[in-house]
């Protein structure tokens, strides 16, 4: 089983208390779980990004997120819920399913 993993988290125009100031649209950003470490990040995407993007400018937005505590699903769910509507309805995890939960790895990244 993988220890690290990713959801596609594009982040609504209205985010609550995590950035500032508003982001004017969908960022290009995945929300990863690092269950080794017990900690969630948000990660650039490029896959999501527009080609007139400014990446470093999201990149910089990611590295400002941080990280933060999420030792299980309902805490990556939590961090959801903090980025927007459009992160829950996109990313959001269900912890009693098992095999959506495993299905969210990366595929070996420790």
């Amino acid at each position: 089983m993988s220890t690290r993993t990713k959801s596609s988290v594009p982040m609504n125009s209205t985010p609550r208390r995590i950035f500032r100031p508003t982001i004017p649209r969908a960022t290009p950003a995945s929300l990863c779980r690092d269950m080794k470490h017990n900690q969630a990040f948000l990660q650039l995407n490029t896959s999501l990004a527009e080609p007139d993007d400014d990446l470093a400018y999201y990149e910089n937005l990611c590295k400002k997120f941080g990280t933060r505590p999420c030792e299980d699903w309902s805490d990556f769910n939590n961090i959801l819920e903090e980025l927007g509507e459009d992160a829950l309805r996109t990313a959001y995890v269900d912890e009693n399913d098992e095999d959506e939960s495993e299905d969210q790895g990366m595929g070996g990244m420790n």
